[in-house]
């Protein structure tokens, strides 16, 4: 079944990628990120060919990324929105399934007894596809500075990719194959194959 998991989470992936490319080909995209973006590639550059130091680099680097986010607030709120509707609305109303879980032959149900609840969705996806980082991500960038918003979000993406390593070796290494993400949401994915 872990392969059959691991196939289910990268169609989801990939149907999250189609959709969200497509609404960011719709949203406009202002001459300030392009500009920000190719400053950005710049100061990549000059760090690439040593012309600056790392120092530098990271103090010049944090400011470009604030600007580079702060352009894009409609593009992550939209990320945030589908994030919720794909990976936690849907799979509520649709008996604990995303389309790549539907493929996959797959279903996420409630460990302990009883009916799954939205919040349980929302608590498995905080570690698994990252709600919780893309959440913060997009609502820090209007309290804080350019320092403090780099320095949070880059913590917060270590702190998110340390649970899902942590996750991701949960299913593969206990008996019951349960995940961070799982054990803290009371849900598991069972096969609804026939001989499972």
């Amino acid at each position: 079944m872990r392969l059959e998991r691991i196939k289910a989470y990268f169609i989801d992936l990939l149907v999250i990628l189609v959709i969200y490319s497509f609404v960011n080909y719709l949203l406009p995209q202002s001459n300030n990120y392009k500009k920000y973006k190719a400053e950005e590639n710049e100061l990549q550059e000059k760090f690439n060919h040593q012309e600056i130091s790392t120092s530098e680099y990271i103090e010049k680097y944090e400011i470009i990324y604030y600007k580079v986010n702060n352009e894009r607030k409609v593009s992550s709120a939209c990320y945030l929105i589908l994030l919720l509707l794909y990976f936690v609305i849907m799979p509520y109303f649709l008996n604990g399934q995303t389309l790549g879980l539907f493929v996959s032959k797959l279903r996420v149900e409630r460990f302990t007894d009883g009916k799954l609840h939205l919040y349980q969705f929302f608590i498995r996806n905080v570690i698994i596809v990252g709600l919780g980082y893309t959440f913060l991500n997009t609502i820090l960038i209007y309290f804080l500075d350019e320092k403090s918003y780099y320095k949070t979000v880059t913590c917060v993406l270590f702190i998110q990719i340390i649970l899902l390593f942590l996750s991701y070796i949960m299913v593969i290494r206990k008996r019951e194959k349960r995940g961070l993400h799982e054990i803290l949401s009371d849900t598991e994915v069972v096969s609804l194959r026939k001989n499972h």
